[in-house]
């Protein structure tokens, strides 16, 4: 491929990397992808709504946010963006309107725009993770008329092609880059819960879980997508002494938080496949999780999947107690983690999968 530019179509790189804001997977996988093209030599664009500017040999163009007409500056500097810089790639990830308007771009100036599925919702219709009822008929239409999609699990894949017709698929679970975290020594060892404060995140069962369990020590991170439930949540957690509300935090600090962790919770009703998984396997720390893509964790043994509260605290006691039960996960952990979410090997599978 002759031109090597591509557009990582996101905003929030550049916050991540001066750790300013609280970001999400996306932004996170995003920023691991356009690493690993520029350090293959691509050229690589991305976006900030602070100017333009380049960090780490990721050249951010300025891309202004604007309410009421917000659509319009929109379709107006993707285009210019496009047209000014030729990318034979483009990089969008989870579900979004611009891909109603991106998909004919690239189309139109011959470049290949590839969808990342992000949460499995993405993939259904009518539960896409977009508020306004017109972003979702945009997103619709872009997914239908897409050629290249990379999904995170079978069932991405399966209701890609049940909905849309779609079997041109790739799955690459998340990429990881960083080293594993360096430990940072607590007085008191804790069961660790991160995820953005919205209602499918169902927080309150972390809560629950501490009250049930009060010999043991709780964390709980995340950034607050619904304000009332982060409220909520925040005010429960001040009757609960042995859990430490920490609210929004900095990327590599949650890192450290995972690898001074005993155990990582996840009580979601959905998703993709979570930053968070990997973050706690790159420490080799088990997950109890009541998501399990593809039945990954269940088939690999990587922590145990839970459907309720009862089943939950009944799996967190027991990795908490059985010792020899910890030691084979973890085992499993380093084996399936080596082999399956190298960055450079993931690259190589993208670029013949969209060459091919």
């Amino acid at each position: 491929m002759e031109n090597r530019k591509i557009i990582i179509w996101t905003k929030g790189i550049d916050h991540l990397l001066d750790r300013r804001g609280i970001l999400g997977g996306i932004t996170v996988q995003m920023y691991f992808w356009a690493k690993t093209f520029e350090e293959n030599d691509w050229i690589v664009y991305s976006f900030s709504n602070r100017g333009k500017k380049t960090v780490e040999n990721i050249n951010f163009l300025w891309f202004p946010e604007v309410r009421y007409i917000g659509i319009f500056i929109e379709v107006f500097f993707s285009l210019f963006y496009i047209v000014f810089y030729r990318p034979s790639i483009i990089i969008l990830r989870g579900a979004s309107r611009s891909l109603g308007y991106l998909q004919f771009f690239a189309r139109l100036f011959h470049s290949k725009l590839i969808f990342f599925c992000a949460s499995d919702s993405d993939t259904e219709v009518g539960k896409e993770l977009i508020n306004a009822k017109h972003d979702k008929i945009m997103f619709r239409l872009g997914l239908r008329n897409v050629q290249y999609f990379i999904v995170q699990n079978l069932l991405q894949k399966q209701r890609l092609k049940e909905n849309y017709k779609k079997i041109n698929s790739l799955i690459i679970p998340n990429i990881w880059r960083f080293p594993k975290s360096k430990f940072v020594d607590s007085e008191q060892s804790f069961i660790l819960w991160v995820g953005n404060f919205r209602t499918l995140k169902r927080p309150e069962w972390f809560l629950q879980l501490a009250k049930n369990i009060p010999q043991s020590n709780f964390k709980m991170v995340g950034g607050i997508i619904d304000e009332n439930c982060y409220q909520k949540c925040y005010e429960e957690s001040k009757m609960i002494s042995n859990l430490e509300f920490l609210g929004p935090l900095p990327f590599e600090d949650v890192n450290s938080l995972f690898a001074s962790s005993e155990i990582f919770v996840c009580t979601s009703e959905i998703e993709g496949f979570p930053n968070t998984f990997l973050q706690a396997w790159a420490n080799n720390k088990p997950v109890v999780t009541t998501f399990d893509p593809s039945d990954l964790i269940k088939n690999n043994n990587l922590g145990i999947v839970v459907k309720n509260e009862t089943e939950l605290l009944n799996a967190v006691l027991l990795l908490l107690n059985n010792e020899q039960m910890n030691r084979k996960i973890q085992n499993n952990i380093y084996r399936y983690f080596s082999e399956n979410h190298n960055a450079k090997e993931k690259f190589n599978s993208l670029l013949n999968f969209i060459n091919s």
